[in-house]
């Protein structure tokens, strides 16, 4: 948090931050946003501006009491979202991507702080028509700065550490080495190397202050690390508490979504050095996203494990 107050210091006191609804996400992502929000929110004034990923999906009124439970518990917490957006979200069930643009360019003043809390320009899109609009999407704050001239700060907390123009090759790799087979894995992977090549270089120019939780991401970006756009935020992301074991036993705990590009397959490989030379075990905590992946992941580690200490 001190890093953080560090990128804001001698601006403005009031700060827009764009995210998801993070009550939604269960991951590291949805933690540390929460953390964020909650530790700015003690020193400066902020305001919460939803992504159009997620306002896109406010389509009942269901979605919508829940948008509004949201929104009354940020408020308990002295955070608003501009009333603009919770009388649009309430009134309009078609929301396109442009009106909520002008509503964002109108609510938020210019030139004005704007903190982007997950930036990867995602909009879920459900048709060929949403596909290409989705494609050409640099996310909102590229129109808050293009628009409004707005001060923008991103933090790249889904970013993987590998180049941005891999990972389709890393999804072939699960396929002919892990015998892991996944469709959607691989079209979202083919797809991901060809858009974030298209908008890293225009994110990166349009951004004043880039933040990232590794320096493994500077390699993602091909980027220097001398770059003084770039701030790896050397904190603890998403520790609640630390305690003191006094009597540890030999393991490895591997704590994480159990997907591909969490390096699910890639523990393996790594456990498979170490086990000749320690006598320790390896813990696998949390659960598989699907049955497929479960199979994929115990094949491999009776093939492999087969060596003789």
């Amino acid at each position: 948090m001190k890093a953080l107050r560090g990128v804001c210091r001698k601006l403005k006191s009031k700060i827009y931050i764009l995210d998801v609804d993070f009550t939604k996400d269960i991951g590291g992502a949805g933690k540390a946003s929460k953390d964020i929000i909650f530790g700015l929110a003690n020193f400066y004034e902020v305001i919460f501006i939803p992504k159009y990923a997620e306002i896109k999906n406010i389509r009942n009124d269901k979605t919508r009491e829940a948008f509004s439970n949201f929104a009354n518990l940020l408020l308990n917490y002295g955070i608003p979202i501009p009333s603009l957006i919770i009388k649009y979200v309430i009134a309009n069930s078609d929301i396109t991507l442009r009106g909520y643009i002008q509503i964002l360019t109108t609510v938020i003043e210019k030139r004005a702080l704007v903190l982007d809390l997950n930036y990867f320009p995602y909009l879920n899109p459900f048709n060929l028509q949403d596909l290409l609009k989705e494609f050409f999407f640099f996310g909102e704050i590229y129109y808050l700065k293009k628009y409004n001239k707005c001060k923008i700060s991103a933090l790249l907390q889904t970013l993987d550490n590998r180049p941005i123009d891999s990972h389709f090759a890393f999804a072939l790799r699960c396929l002919f080495k892990f015998h892991f087979f996944n469709l959607h894995f691989l079209f979202k992977s083919l797809y991901r190397d060809v858009k974030d090549v298209f908008i890293i270089p225009k994110f990166i120019e349009f951004s004043d202050k880039i933040l990232l939780y590794s320096s493994g991401s500077l390699v993602s970006l091909k980027v220097k690390q001398q770059d003084k756009k770039f701030q790896i935020l050397n904190i603890g992301n998403t520790i609640e508490k630390q305690s003191t074991v006094l009597d540890k036993k030999n393991y490895i705990l591997y704590f994480a979504r159990l997907i591909p590009e969490k390096g699910i397959f890639d523990i393996l490989y790594i456990f498979r050095e170490i086990l000749p030379h320690y006598d320790i075990k390896l813990v696998v905590a949390s659960e598989f996203k699907d049955d497929g992946l479960k199979r994929a992941f115990f094949s491999q580690r009776r093939k492999i494990w087969t060596i003789k200490k």
